[in-house]
């Protein structure tokens, strides 16, 4: 899965459908920690939306790359 294409997944699914972390983990089959840390890269803590990294930045975090 791209960065991009990730990013995307995070827009539309956690922050406009209101997914939990353990579905994005479950959709991306990766573990729950790692769901845990991209969404806090993508802005989100405790399952709130603080404000949404810009794709920018988040494409450049380091976590998010190890992870794709």
């Amino acid at each position: 899965m791209t960065v991009e294409t990730l990013y995307k997944f995070l827009e539309l699914g956690y922050a406009k459908r209101g997914m939990w972390i353990s579905e994005v983990a479950d959709a991306l089959n990766i573990s729950y920690k790692n769901a845990n840390r991209l969404t806090l890269a993508f802005g989100a803590h405790r399952t709130r939306i603080q404000d949404i990294t810009p794709y920018d930045e988040f494409k450049n975090n380091i976590t998010v790359q190890k992870i794709c």
